[in-house]
């Protein structure tokens, strides 16, 4: 199963979740915002991936995310 890490407070999780919804795609939303386990996770995958890297030196956070 996927995990897609994000937030409902940031407009592309919301739309992608909506997306995934209705295409009825089987997948596990981890709100990073929920607990630091969840933000540590995230952030775990985000400094290990070099697709991050640019976003990381434009100060982007890289929301959203998806990981198997």
């Amino acid at each position: 199963m996927i995990k897609v890490y994000g937030n409902m407070k940031c407009p592309y999780c919301v739309v992608m979740k909506e997306n995934l919804d209705r295409n009825n795609v089987e997948y596990e939303f981890v709100d990073v915002l929920e607990s630091l386990s969840n933000l540590g996770a995230f952030l775990a995958i985000r400094d290990r991936e070099p697709v991050f890297d640019h976003l990381k030196q434009i100060n982007d956070i890289g929301l959203l995310c998806f990981h198997r």
